[in-house]
């Protein structure tokens, strides 16, 4: 057995930013968790299935936060195959090899699905398979076979390793971070699959969702705790880069204000659908459906001016 002591997850409802985080904490790379959220783009992205399946926050092409993660210092590689594909055998031995060398030399590795489809740290290895951390585990759902990796509830196999490397001066990283933010807002194709909504068309969809009886109650209670954490963490990030890019302050305190807007309704549609604690029968509540649609409205509008804002702010840098 080969085990990375003190890598831990850190617990988010975006679990493969929790497990990124674990990460940095174990490469001793300070980051908060605003600066993570904001410079990987997850802080701005939105995405709502059409009738708000729990999927709809890992359900997008997550392959630009590989991209934008080294501006904090964290370089990826990953292995990424469906189970589908002819060669899905060859990438689960060539993963198994993969994560066993990193873990050998002292590097971190987070991995999609070794229990529940959400991401997990791979703190170890046995003779037999991994030895995992995350989402809901307990003593005796710690481990799973290699050769079981991507063929659980989701066939498909993700996972990546994660190295420190030089981080890129805060104005292109902040820069590079909000492009993105714009570029997702208009919910192009190659970020988001049919049958969701991405960007602020995203907020349209959860509206009708709920309206029209279509909202799945976990989902209704998942995407408003996800959403709500990226939003609140935008607020975060967007006040970090104040204070490291100085001359731009009333730039900044406008999208600030417009995100703590939309933060604070996505927390009045997470009281409205709690996900801990969930009843079923809450997404039949009418009360609670139009508190919900008035706050996403709100978020919306909100979002829309915020957008405008950093559009100004990247102009400047």
């Amino acid at each position: 057995m080969k085990m990375l002591e003190g890598f831990h997850w850190e617990c988010m409802w975006i679990s493969i930013l929790g497990c990124v985080k674990g990460c940095a904490n174990f490469l001793k790379i300070p980051i908060t968790n605003g600066w993570l959220y904001g410079i990987s783009g997850y802080a701005f992205v939105l995405n709502i299935h059409d009738e708000l399946c729990p999927s709809s926050p890992t359900a997008w092409n997550m392959s630009v936060i590989h991209k934008l993660l080294p501006n904090a210092g964290l370089f990826t590689n990953d292995i990424f195959a469906w189970q589908n594909q002819p060669d899905f055998k060859e990438k689960q031995l060539e993963a198994w090899n993969f994560i066993r060398s990193w873990i050998d030399a002292g590097v971190p590795v987070v991995g999609w699905c070794l229990d529940i489809p959400e991401y997990y740290v791979i703190n170890g290895y046995t003779e037999e398979g991994y030895i995992f951390e995350g989402v809901e585990c307990s003593e005796d759902k710690k481990t799973l076979p290699w050769e079981k990796l991507g063929d659980l509830e989701v066939k498909l196999l993700d996972v990546f390793s994660v190295k420190k490397t030089q981080p890129a001066e805060d104005r292109i990283a902040v820069k590079q971070a909000l492009q993105f933010a714009i570029e997702a807002s208009s919910g192009p194709e190659k970020y988001f699959e049919k049958g969701y909504k991405g960007g602020l068309g995203g907020y349209d969809n959860w509206v009708t969702a709920l309206e029209q009886g279509k909202a799945n109650p976990w989902g209704a209670g998942y995407n408003a705790a996800c959403w709500q954490e990226c939003r609140e963490f935008a607020v975060e990030f967007l006040k970090e880069a104040k204070q490291k890019l100085p001359g731009l302050d009333s730039l900044f305190d406008e999208a600030i204000t417009k995100y703590e807007k939309v933060s604070s309704n996505l927390t009045k549609v997470a009281e409205a659908f709690p996900f801990i604690g969930l009843d079923k029968e809450h997404v039949k509540d009418s009360v609670r459906i139009q508190t919900a649609v008035t706050a996403l409205k709100e978020a919306k509008t909100a979002e829309t001016a915020g957008i405008e804002a950093m559009k100004r702010i990247i102009e400047k840098l």
